[in-house]
């Protein structure tokens, strides 16, 4: 039976732990692809936010005075991400190869021409019955509709101008 060094183990919360567990080679296999696939979320939102936390330290210690040596953030946030780093590479992988589709035979395809629904003209075109001014409404209604929307957006431009414009004066007007 695999397990986490004791480090890690001493680090992790129960849930984090499981997952860990889980995302060892002898019990990944042994996974369901809904189980992988949700497993492979919880990993992914766990390495985010626990490379999100050595940033976020790593910044706040830069920040610091007086300690240009350490600059590293905590090295248990950094064994955390690499695990959940490493936990998620192996639910990918194991993912990715239940998800390889099986060799499907191909369609034979048959030696007689296909035939079209449309009624086709004599170069192979669809033939269309068109009224005389339908066209021309269509694309006169179309117009008339881009031409309103676009009215639109230009107003709602104007008026997010004048109201960021006005909270710039307020605000100088404060500053003052």
């Amino acid at each position: 039976m695999a397990t986490l060094n004791s480090k890690l183990a001493r680090l992790a919360t129960v849930n984090e732990e499981k997952l860990l567990l889980a995302s060892m080679p002898s019990h990944v296999g042994q996974l369901s692809k809904q189980q992988l696939k949700t497993d492979v979320k919880r990993a992914r939102k766990l390495r985010n936010k626990y490379r999100s936390l050595v940033r976020h330290e790593a910044r706040a210690q830069s920040r610091k005075p007086g300690l240009l040596g350490a600059r590293r953030p905590a090295a248990n946030t950094r064994a955390k991400a690499k695990a959940f780093e490493q936990a998620l590479e192996r639910f990918e992988l194991q993912l990715a190869k239940r998800m390889k589709p099986a060799a499907k035979p191909k369609a034979r395809r048959s030696s007689r021409p296909r035939r079209s629904a449309v009624p086709t003209g004599a170069q192979g075109r669809p033939l269309r019955k068109a009224r005389a001014g339908s066209l021309r409404r269509k694309s006169a209604a179309t117009m008339a509709m881009r031409s309103r929307r676009k009215q639109q957006a230009m107003n709602l431009k104007r008026r997010e101008a004048f109201i960021s414009t006005r909270a710039r004066r307020d605000q100088a007007k404060r500053d003052r």
